[in-house]
């Protein structure tokens, strides 16, 4: 986007770019047909920084199911987050590979179905 001025905004340079990212992280994941995991996902929410990147994610997941089920968040690994979580989160006799797909299926929830 352009001001008045014919220069670019940041915050559109930014939010631009964003949208890149996510159209990027959809291709590569069609390409490549694995899971996806988004480590770090608190700016995500309505209003934070990576709002635009969320709002992009739900509209490229909305019509593939298949994908959206096979694309995972979780707590960043800075401070020990994400092991904090896994060990907080697990269930007896579950293993590992589970307990983390019931993470990143929940957080993905909150994050792409909560958001509004």
């Amino acid at each position: 986007m352009e001001t008045s001025s014919g220069k670019h905004s940041i915050a559109a340079a930014i939010e631009e770019s964003q949208k890149n990212m996510a159209d990027l992280l959809f291709e590569f994941h069609s390409a490549l047909d694995c899971p996806v995991w988004i480590t770090g996902y608190s700016e995500m929410r309505k209003g934070g920084i990576f709002d635009s990147y969320t709002e992009k994610l739900k509209s490229l997941y909305a019509d593939n199911k298949e994908m959206y089920n096979r694309l995972f968040f979780y707590r960043h690994f800075s401070m020990n987050q994400f092991t904090i979580d896994l060990k907080q989160q697990a269930k007896s006799g579950e293993s590992v590979k589970k307990v983390l797909e019931r993470i990143g299926e929940g957080y993905r929830r909150r994050i792409l179905e909560d958001h509004h």
